[in-house]
């Protein structure tokens, strides 16, 4: 399974937003409340590490068994000891599921994800868009935050400080704090709260990877929610260049199961 790093840190201006158009009002102020990022300088660049890293991802009850796993592969790493691992439940997780959460996965910081406050149509999780929530508030704290889906596992031998390229699953997405990678962020989070953005007619996640792989310059026929938009619009800050963006690394891997 080949993972994928968008390693987020440039960007120009965009047509994403002449593709998703203005927020209405009530999604603007929801969409200004999650942004207050602590920037990183071109000075800080030089210094960035694994101390300056948080590990972010979310679950729902479905998930759960899979958010343990994923939390218990990071503790065997040794390389993360000193990394800061931060989970958003989601409202459907029962308290009792949160307290065992809590003592199998000691190391995690716990938030509630309420999507309540959000457009109904941001509480559907089929559509992903909660992802940008989260890795957003994320951001609002930390230089630098490696978003995962809780399928994902740590390789615990694996050398976490050495990236090499490639592409294709887009569970996991590197966010560097620079100015313009806020930037791409606030792009990502505009689409995610548009209503037919993130989600326009035609979006699914069964998509046939044989047929992106033996056409990539094809359009696939697939638009899968949070993956393509993030791909879209750092296909265009990256100047139609996938290869700046898209990074293969071996120290993970997928897991899914809904049994705990």
């Amino acid at each position: 399974m080949i993972v994928v790093f968008y390693f987020i840190v440039t960007g120009n201006e965009s047509k994403i937003e002449e593709l998703c158009g203005k927020l209405p009002e009530y999604e603007e102020l929801l969409f200004k409340h999650l942004i207050s990022p602590p920037m990183v300088t071109d000075n800080d660049k030089m210094t960035l590490g694994l101390k300056d890293l948080a590990i972010v991802t979310s679950t729902s009850l479905n998930h759960m068994g899979e958010a343990i796993r994923s939390c218990d592969t990071f503790q065997q790493n040794p390389q993360l000891k000193n990394v800061t691992f931060l989970m958003y439940l989601h409202d459907d997780i029962p308290s009792e599921v949160r307290i065992l959460y809590a003592k199998l996965c000691p190391v995690a910081k716990i938030f509630s994800l309420n999507l309540k406050k959000y457009p109904e149509y941001v509480e559907d999780l089929s559509q992903y868009r909660f992802k940008s929530i989260y890795q957003a508030l994320a951001l609002q704290k930390y230089k630098v935050v490696l978003g995962m889906d809780s399928s994902v596992r740590f390789v615990k031998d694996a050398n976490l400080e050495t990236i090499e390229l490639m592409e294709f699953q887009g569970g996991v997405v590197l966010w560097i704090n620079t100015e313009n990678g806020w930037k791409i962020m606030k792009k990502l989070l505009h689409c995610a709260l548009k209503k037919d953005c993130m989600a326009p007619f035609g979006a699914t996640d069964k998509c046939n990877g044989s047929k992106i792989t033996a056409h990539p310059n094809k359009f696939s026929g697939c638009h899968r929610f949070d993956q393509s938009a993030i791909n879209l619009i750092l296909f265009e800050e990256a100047g139609y260049h996938s290869d700046i963006f898209q990074w293969q690394y071996p120290g993970l891997y997928v897991e899914r199961s809904e049994k705990l």
